[in-house]
């Protein structure tokens, strides 16, 4: 097993590349017990990579709670760097949920550096939504995102009790949502965001389809833009050409480890 980054956001990755039968993908609890920040390694997700016929690989991203989810921006960037490096290749296509990643690794033969992921498209776009009179926008990149627009993103707890009215609105009670919140800065390319993830039920340090989330409003939908977003974890840019989005940051290779059971001598 190996754990890895990407600005703050960090993961478990069990590499299942030989595994060419069904895959042996870790229970609810397990995942939960991997990513417990004090009985496990500490992760707000983990990650499968398995073998593809047309592609480098596929992936199953399951949240800290071990629920599945259909994409995630940070995690993608920390595999690619991961796959890249072992493999000793540049550019790499995967296989999700959402469909088809394409990954641009700028250094494949170093732990870490900066990673570029292409969202096949972006989807549902919403404004002009509302809870309790404040407006948010709404936009799926690659998972679902409420999008709150503040002047700043040092209140979190003020921000928390804004991101669990928007959870608990109707539309949001049978998937949920992530809720994501975004600040401009004094350069007009640059805003600030934030996430407080489902799955995770917390803000983390970094969210790439937050970012992106971000972004896409931001931009109010427009389908040419080139922003750059500060989170707390560092600094991720995003791009859209046409119905593609481009998601840019770091990606990094932190060390092996094993987790073994107790009650069974099988360890991932």
């Amino acid at each position: 097993m190996v754990k890895l980054c990407a600005t703050g956001n960090d993961f478990l990755l069990i590499n299942q590349m030989g595994n060419v039968s069904s895959p042996d993908l870790p229970s609810p609890e397990i995942i939960q017990q991997m990513c417990h920040r004090h009985e496990g390694f500490g992760a707000d997700g983990v990650v499968v990579i398995l073998p593809h016929a047309q592609a480098d690989f596929q992936w199953r991203f399951f949240n800290s709670d071990g629920g599945e989810a259909e994409m995630c921006g940070n995690a993608a960037r920390a595999v690619s760097q991961y796959v890249a490096h072992t493999q000793q290749k540049a550019e790499l296509k995967f296989e999700t949920k959402i469909g088809t990643i394409e990954a641009l690794v700028e250094n494949p033969e170093s732990l870490s550096g900066n990673v570029t992921i292409s969202l096949p498209t972006w989807k549902d776009f919403e404004s002009r939504l509302s809870v309790e009179g404040k407006a948010f926008s709404y936009a799926n990149t690659g998972v679902p995102h409420a999008v709150l627009t503040v002047s700043e993103l040092t209140d979190l707890e003020e921000l928390r009790e804004w991101a669990l009215k928007v959870k608990a609105l109707p539309r949001f009670l049978k998937n949920g949502v992530n809720v994501t919140f975004k600040a401009q800065t004094p350069l007009a390319d640059r805003i600030q965001s934030i996430t407080f993830e489902r799955g995770v039920e917390d803000f983390t340090l970094s969210c790439g389809t937050g970012a992106m989330a971000a972004a896409v409003c931001h931009a109010e939908g427009r389908k040419a833009f080139d922003l750059t977003v500060q989170v707390p974890g560092g600094m991720l840019w995003v791009s859209a050409k046409g119905n593609q989005l481009h998601l840019k940051g770091e990606g990094r290779i932190v060390g092996s480890c094993h987790f073994g059971q107790l009650d069974s001598d099988k360890e991932i």
